[in-house]
């Protein structure tokens, strides 16, 4: 709690200016300054775990560029040009139309920032005042129901649907056929329609024109004398309901089916819907995904093999595809310059879970959430690969079969500049890269070994990305 107070009070003494990032040479904290060594970086005493004078944090080993805590003990907050834990961006700056808000996290509708895509932002998602949730003003069509309109269903809506295209719900007189209407002449009803917008002759047992049916001596016609059809508001042999909309977003689907939670069909509301209601899976109960899963590969790399953190991310992406695994997935890894901490979407508030697998039928975490994942230490080890198999695990940085190339440390950062096999380039025994121990539930998961020769195949840990 402290922390969190002082990284508030430093970024409301404002921490956004056009200096860039803190000069990691001396750092100044109220009247106490601290000289930092040149060579190693680091303050003295800085990185024993104590906070002392001169120093806003000291999380010891932890302390690293990306962590919650630098070298210098200097801590990260919001504007200072270092991508913290906590953050999905950091450029440093107040500029809230370059990719990354004042918030630290990239611009979307909502924010409360009005980016150069959009016509306005209110910050909030009242439907009823001068900005709709989709960051533009009200405007029948939209989809969005504003004041001063009935319905609205978007590009549904149609004058002789359920919604006009004044943003009118049905209504019998207004000249349109619609749903749960056999005929409509308007204000001024004529013969053969009625006031009420049925033929005046339905009900007779016999077929007049212009009745398509006669409900009298036809068991499958509907009240109005016209054929029975999904969406006409009659439920009618075959359907399980029908309201007479095409609103996806309620009981009644617009193919005239119960719209249920696990029934396989994703409709308006539920984020998700894989046929069933489990939790822990792709898609938990009530349809919404609630985490993000984590793998390591079924499939082995030389270090030279990789070549692009691209190749990587796409064998992540492939690996996940064949196995039916959903969303989109990167490789936790670095090449000396660029690595998670800056390149990956965090999941800052779902946790990261293996697949199913055969020794778990449900949700086996790895960590809570990205905080969690570089604090140093996991709360299982990522040892199931896409395809639900677990792996056997060691200690030895020599069995190839059990280790994964990272070249990245416990806070995402890179590991160095030069344990990457020259930035995945080379399979020679001579160069190495770091790799991670895939059994570790402590720093050894990511940076366990440090000097692995570059022709031994190791296998890439897969993140699935917000």
């Amino acid at each position: 709690m402290r922390r969190r107070l002082f990284i508030l009070a430093a970024a409301l003494a404002g921490c956004f200016n056009d200096a860039g990032p803190p000069d990691l040479d001396a750092t100044t904290t109220g009247t106490s300054t601290t000289t930092i060594d040149p060579t190693t970086g680091e303050a003295p005493g800085c990185g024993d775990g104590v906070v002392q004078d001169g120093e806003a944090c000291d999380d010891g080993e932890a302390n690293a560029q990306y962590a919650a805590c630098n070298k210098a003990c200097v801590a990260n907050i919001c504007g200072d040009g270092v991508r913290g834990p906590d953050e999905l961006c950091d450029d440093g700056d107040a500029d809230e139309n370059n990719g990354c808000t004042t918030l630290c996290a990239p611009p979307r509708c909502g924010d409360g920032f009005v980016q150069v895509d959009e016509k306005c932002d209110d910050g909030d998602d009242d439907e009823s005042d001068a900005c709709t949730s989709m960051c533009t003003p009200p405007l029948c069509g939209d989809g969005i129901v504003s004041e001063g309109e009935q319905c609205d269903l978007g590009a549904d809506n149609a004058d002789a649907g359920f919604c006009t295209t004044l943003c009118t719900t049905k209504l019998c007189g207004d000249g349109h056929v619609q749903p749960g209407e056999a005929c409509d002449s308007g204000a001024a009803p004529m013969m053969p329609c009625t006031a009420d917008c049925t033929y005046a002759t339905c009900g007779n047992g016999e077929l007049d024109e212009p009745e398509a049916c006669d409900m009298a001596d036809t068991p499958t016609c509907t009240p109005l004398c016209t054929a029975p059809v999904c969406g006409d508001g009659f439920v009618s042999e075959g359907e399980d309901c029908d309201d007479g909309d095409p609103d996806d977003d309620d009981e009644c689907t617009s193919a005239c089916k119960l719209s249920t939670c696990g029934d396989g069909i994703a409709d308006k509301g539920e984020q998700c819907d894989d046929g069933n209601e489990v939790d822990g899976d792709a898609c938990d109960v009530g349809c919404t995904r609630g985490s993000r899963y984590v793998f390591v590969s079924s499939l082995r790399y030389a270090g030279g093999a990789i070549g692009t953190l691209n190749y990587a991310d796409s064998e992540c992406q492939e690996l996940a595809a064949a196995a039916l695994l959903p969303g989109n997935y990167r490789a936790w890894l670095s090449n000396g310059a660029i690595s998670p901490a800056t390149r990956f979407s965090k999941s800052l508030d779902r946790p990261y879970i293996l697949p199913f697998n055969e020794f778990n039928n449900g949700t086996v975490r790895v960590a809570d959430g990205w905080l969690d994942l570089v604090d140093g230490s996991l709360q299982h080890a990522i040892d199931v690969t896409e395809k639900g198999e677990r792996l056997t695990t060691g200690d030895s940085c020599a069995v190839e079969t059990q280790i994964a190339w990272t070249a990245t440390a416990r806070s995402a950062g890179p590991f160095d500049t030069t344990s990457d096999c020259k930035q995945w380039s080379t399979s020679v025994p001579q160069a190495h890269g770091v790799a991670g121990l895939i059994g570790g539930t402590d720093v050894g998961w990511t940076e366990g070994c440090t000097a692995v020769g570059c022709d031994l195949k190791a296998r890439l840990y897969c993140f699935e990305q917000p």
